[in-house]
């Protein structure tokens, strides 16, 4: 899944290092940079899952229906250094909820293998691209299985042979029929109750031997697997509490004044091809701009409740 060569993973001892991250940055050693979107003049204020692939951020949105964010399902391409917070590229998933009602999260795997699964609607689905990263290129849905309304994260594992997607304490696998493909008869392995209240997203090593987690509350989770791909192995965690560089949903551009929730509502997270930074986005993108390095833009954003300080889609974390 990662892009990052041997030799390059081989400059760096801890890359792809949950612990390293921890340490730099749970004791306040370093402060994080922010990576600008301009998500809430995009219409599509809610953002939800993130993956990185070279000096670019892909990045999907809930398509909630709402003051800040249209009926339609979006993913856009931008670049990890951006200027003015406006995206390169930008793929329609699901126009007018024609194919989903809204999702959290989504992955690509060889810049052209797509699994997105729907949050409040109940399936998952599978999709290409006709020319990796591309997201001008035509896209097209290729399978669809039913699964549970609720779904937050998903990851392709083992070639496309199988799949996984978390949700609350729930961790399911389900292997495929043909790589790369959703399909209804497709078989679910052991499904695993983890630790965790909010499990947002998830993602994995190469070698299917390690395996990442968002929470929503801001805690981010690496876990060590005794068997390649078989999530009932789950062995040792590293947990790092990244809630002090977040607001909450009371202080978020795209959300009301009436909004009041205090949860930092992390979504998605995603190593760079080296594993040598770390991606984190949220929701309603609530940096607290205080807390990070870099200047959003706009500064300010007009919400329902008013002006309120724009904040930044993606925090990015280094292991260097």
């Amino acid at each position: 899944m990662f892009g990052g060569s041997c030799a390059q993973q081989k400059v760096l001892s801890n890359a792809y290092s949950l612990q390293t991250i921890k340490d730099k940055y749970d004791t306040g050693s370093e402060v994080p940079y922010g990576r600008n979107f301009n998500f809430t003049e995009q219409n599509n204020g809610w953002q939800t899952g993130i993956r990185v692939f070279g000096q670019d951020m892909f990045i999907s949105n809930r398509g909630n229906n709402n003051s800040f964010d249209s009926d339609s399902v979006f993913l856009h391409k931008l670049k990890i250094v951006n200027s003015n917070g406006t995206y390169d590229q930008r793929l329609t998933i699901s126009s007018g909820n024609a194919n989903f009602t809204s999702i959290d999260g989504f992955d690509l795997a060889n810049g052209t293998n797509l699994l997105i699964c729907g949050f409040h609607s109940n399936s998952i689905k599978s999709a290409t691209l006709a020319t990796p990263y591309d997201l001008s290129s035509t896209f097209t849905i290729t399978g669809t299985k039913t699964i549970t309304t609720g779904m937050r994260g998903c990851s392709w594992g083992n070639g496309g042979n199988k799949y996984f997607v978390v949700y609350h304490d729930q961790l399911r696998q389900f292997t495929t029929s043909t790589p790369y493909e959703v399909a209804s008869g497709d078989t679910e392995g052991t499904s695993k109750t983890l630790s965790l209240t909010a499990a947002s997203d998830i993602s994995f090593s190469d070698d299917g031997l390690t395996v990442w987690i968002s929470e929503h509350d801001g805690n981010l989770h690496q876990f060590t697997l005794s068997s390649a791909w078989d999530t009932t192995t789950i062995g040792s965690q590293i947990t790092v509490d990244t809630a002090t560089f977040y607001g909450n949903e009371g202080s978020s551009p795209a959300r009301s004044s009436s909004a009041t929730g205090t949860t930092q509502w992390i979504c998605g997270m995603y190593w760079n091809d080296d594993g040598t930074k770390l991606y984190v986005n949220s929701l309603w993108g609530m940096t607290d701009t205080s807390e990070v390095v870099g200047s959003p833009a706009p500064t300010n954003v007009i919400g329902e409740g008013g002006s309120r300080t724009n904040t930044f889609a993606v925090i990015e974390y280094s292991v260097g």
